[in-house]
């Protein structure tokens, strides 16, 4: 994954954005298939979970 993450958040951030969290996926390459990844799911429902808290603030 090397520098994605940063590439995408810097150029949000310069825009004046707060990123509010990043959430890693490795090596799942099939489409439709991180739904079988229940960490992932709760990591990411956690994650929507706090952006929606950051937009109502």
């Amino acid at each position: 994954m090397g520098f994605t993450l940063e590439a995408m958040r810097l150029p949000l951030e310069a825009l004046g954005y707060e990123v509010i969290g990043e959430l890693p996926v490795f090596s799942i390459f099939d489409r439709a298939k991180v739904k079988d990844d229940n960490e992932i799911l709760i990591k990411a429902t956690k994650l929507g979970s706090e952006l929606a808290e950051a937009l109502l603030r």
